[in-house]
């Protein structure tokens, strides 16, 4: 099911007060159209039916804006009204808690059911740790490919063309600047470059497989919280940029019917050929008869019956078995920071410690082996242990069948290691411990990541 995006417009004949008044009230998306998050939010807006503005960032908006009202350096924000919105997660809930969700007009995003809600919530982590990394260094990491690309998207944010800065001098400065000095700490280099082109590759033939049989991830008639995510970084990224999207194109082509489905876009009606079976301009000349299928399309659209996982997803799902630990390692250099500026401040450790962005930049895992380094973002803890919310108990039998599939998987794959099932389910729930029933870190007014230094080293 999807929502008629319509355009909300003054009334013929309206003052100019009116329309100013009509206009301010609808929120703005301030981003780039190169930013996956903005991809999911769009998404997002659409399907619900909420009319949106976008507005291009830029330097001035930054500072003026995004920086003071939110302390972070990251796009998109969404203004609306007095208040400035960040993270497309916390977004995503703000409207929600606006809408009247569980009616026919309006279906949940969130399975009821745990095993399906724990998958969601895993594809939303996945696709906005591993997969944003994937799709930055697809974008980044293949400069001689599409280096004229990425010049022209740099400066969609200037407020000119590339054609009107003479020899690209200046947006080869923004590019190398923003972006590809970050390269490097994000484990994006010459030597792991192959690995993220491999692992692209291999990821969209298992959701191509996955996409088959299914419109959505846990669905035929509605998208969860995870299909944007998902849905987001494929649009803003691979399908976007040059190289991976031809990746994509020739190796699982039906994505691109998933993302038209998900962005509502007026080609997604083309997947159902036979919805009218019958055109007649002859019989009933100059009026053409016109014979439809009857719609299979319910009432109240739900997501799989019986809690199912289909087993498609699980090859999909098995780069949590890397990110796990990951985001083991990342807390371990969290403690390791919160104990030690405890000591200097000469407290007893019990209170929050704010983190730095990064703590570190240990070994990270593709399949089970160690390819190379990158940063240890603290956001990952807070979005691992999101992946719990609403109710998913880490020590339940349906977050355990999930994860040992996800295991499972592994061991059918002839290019990752297998995963130990046992080990896999103890590493998982130790770090849910850690992270989620000790409730050692949070988000503070600031926007910024704390870790309570004494529950967390408890636990170590």
């Amino acid at each position: 099911m999807t929502s008629v995006f319509a355009a909300r417009a003054p009334a013929v004949g309206a003052s100019a007060k009116a329309a100013a008044a009509a206009a301010a009230s609808v929120p703005m998306l301030v981003g780039a159209d190169s930013s996956p998050y903005v991809h999911k939010l769009r998404m997002y807006f659409k399907y619900r039916g909420i009319e949106i503005e976008e507005v291009q960032n830029n330097p001035d908006i930054f500072a003026s804006l995004i920086l003071p009202r939110t302390n972070l350096t990251m796009i998109p924000v969404v203004v609306d009204g007095d208040a400035v919105l960040s993270d497309t997660g916390l977004i995503m809930d703000h409207y929600e808690g606006k809408l009247p969700i569980g009616s026919p007009q309006y279906p949940s995003l969130v399975p009821a059911t745990p095993k399906q809600r724990f998958v969601s919530q895993a594809f939303e982590f996945m696709s906005e740790d591993w997969f944003f990394l994937v799709g930055f260094a697809q974008r980044f990491g293949h400069l001689e490919e599409h280096e004229r690309y990425l010049l022209n998207m740099v400066a969609e944010g200037t407020g000119r063309s590339t054609g009107l800065i003479p020899k690209y001098a200046k947006s080869r400065e923004l590019l190398d600047q923003r972006f590809l000095r970050a390269r490097k700490p994000w484990g994006v280099t010459e030597e792991t470059m192959p690995v993220f082109d491999a692992y692209l590759e291999r990821f969209l033939v298992q959701l191509s497989a996955h996409f088959d049989t299914h419109r959505y991830l846990l669905s035929d008639e509605v998208p969860c919280r995870g299909d944007f995510a998902l849905a987001g970084q494929l649009s803003g990224f691979i399908a976007r940029d040059p190289v991976p999207s031809y990746v994509l194109k020739t190796k699982a082509p039906n994505l691109m019917r998933y993302l038209a489905r998900m962005q509502n876009a007026p080609e997604a009606a083309y997947e159902y050929p036979n919805r009218v079976v019958h055109l007649d301009g002859v019989a009933n000349a100059p009026a053409v008869t016109v014979t439809r299928a009857d719609t299979k399309t319910s009432a109240a659209p739900t997501f799989l019956a019986n809690d199912v996982i289909p087993p498609t997803l699980y090859p999909a799902l098995s780069a949590l078995v890397d990110l796990t630990t990951h985001v083991e390692q990342t807390h371990a250099l969290a403690v390791k920071h919160a104990t030690t500026a405890a000591a200097k401040s000469g407290t007893s450790g019990t209170e929050w410690v704010e983190l730095p962005r990064a703590v570190g930049y240990p070994r990270f895992t593709v399949g089970g082996e160690e390819k190379g380094t990158r940063m240890a973002q603290v956001f990952s803890l807070f979005a691992w242990a999101r992946m719990w919310r609403g109710g998913v108990d880490p020590h339940s039998a349906a977050e355990a069948d999930v994860v040992l599939g996800i295991a499972a998987a592994t061991s059918s794959s002839d290019t990752t290691a297998a995963a130990d099932p046992d080990a896999f389910l103890a590493k998982v729930r130790g770090l849910a411990s850690k992270l989620v029933l000790d409730k050692s870190v949070r988000r503070n007014a600031e926007n910024q990541i704390e870790i309570r230094a004494v529950a967390a080293t408890a636990k170590l």
